[in-house]
């Protein structure tokens, strides 16, 4: 039925935001699923979109696809990188934080093939060697004599010295009463999330994250076997966080509180230094960071914060637990959107700080 009146005039159509998407470590679906109201596009539209002077509205990348050097070129609204070395360098982080905040970090020296930065070790007394740049562990090793020292520093590459081996390291007290589950030593890997928008830092730290335990039991006195010091290979392939945290869901709500602190620390102090890449407008990444506890004293300690959210070596359904957990805190952190109706928010502000600064 019409009614009379002048000819409608109508509107164009809202352009569509567009995301491009390239996984490795993280599920698309589920991403596709979350941003139902987006335009998925391929690498090569995004170029074509380039080309034409138009702007991908979002890129979000891990894994392999990090090296793809087109993401580099493509201008866009908002990218899953940031200029944050400070951050994910633990060489970088550790020299800035045991100067800025010593307390949330084990005793370090930073370490270089002419400086031991005033490390002196008494024999038997374990520290924790970790060069520049190791992979998945690589380098890592239990050092417990001054001998053992003076022997890594020499395998390091002088400055301006070209070669594979590190330049630097990060010697690090060893915590010898950690936290244990079952028996065995024990780290806890939580995703910390970083936004640059409009020149100004955010960050939050997810809820739910990963347990990594070493494979024998801890023995203390062993540190020559890695065995049961390398929390990362995982015994079990499917602890999580916080569902098997030793204590249950109190202990484990104490821990999250102390570690958001932690971080809330370590934003005060590296905010200032992160920005965004010059291809996009704003940025953000999410980070895995890894956290040891004292058993006596219940203390939070940070070892490292990884670039990436590391879960691979999870079982199958975890990984994908955990891929939902990572995406849905870009899709309520990040972007904005709010929680589900029948879950809480996913995540803890911890950058800025409430209450006074």
């Amino acid at each position: 039925g019409g009614g009379g009146g002048g000819a409608a005039t109508s509107q164009p159509p809202a352009r569509r935001r567009t995301v491009l998407a390239m996984f490795e470590d993280l599920r698309e679906q589920q991403l596709v699923d979350l941003l139902s109201d987006w335009q998925f596009v391929s690498i090569e539209e995004a170029c074509r979109m380039g080309r034409s002077g138009t702007k991908v509205d979002l890129i979000v990348v891990d894994g392999k696809h990090n090296g793809d050097k087109r993401l580099y070129d493509l201008r866009c609204g908002l990218k899953s990188r940031i200029d944050a070395n400070i951050i994910t360098n633990k060489i970088d982080l550790h020299a800035l934080l045991k100067t800025c905040a010593p307390e949330i970090i084990p005793s370090c020296w930073v370490i270089n093939s002419q400086s031991l930065d005033h490390a002196q070790i008494a024999d038997g007394e374990p520290h924790i060697w970790r060069p520049e740049g190791g992979w998945k562990g690589d380098g890592v090793i239990v050092i417990t004599s001054q001998k053992q020292l003076l022997e890594a520093q020499r395998k390091l590459r002088p400055k301006g010295v070209r070669g594979r081996a590190a330049s630097r390291a990060v010697l690090s007290s060893y915590l010898t009463n950690p936290l244990l589950l079952d028996g065995h030593k024990l780290n806890v890997r939580l995703y910390y999330v970083v936004v640059v928008e409009k020149g100004v830092t955010r960050a939050a730290l997810l809820k739910e994250g990963m347990v990594g335990i070493a494979p024998s039991r801890y023995v203390r006195g062993a540190w020559g076997d890695m065995t049961i010091h390398d929390s990362r290979t995982l015994k079990k392939k499917d602890y999580r966080f916080p569902r098997d945290y030793p204590g249950g869901a109190a202990a484990a709500d104490v821990f999250f509180n102390r570690a958001a602190d932690v971080l809330t620390t370590v934003s005060r102090h590296t905010a200032p230094h992160v920005k965004a890449y010059s291809e996009s407008d704003n940025a953000f990444e999410m980070l895995g960071c890894d956290f040891m506890v004292d058993a006596a004293t219940g203390k939070v300690w940070l070892i490292e914060i990884n670039f990436k959210p590391g879960h691979q070596q999870l079982a199958q359904a975890e990984q994908d637990t955990l891929s939902m957990v990572v995406l849905s805190g870009i899709h309520q952190y990040v972007l904005g959107y709010p929680p589900p109706t029948d879950r809480p928010s996913c995540f803890q502000s911890v950058w800025p700080a409430p209450g006074p600064q």
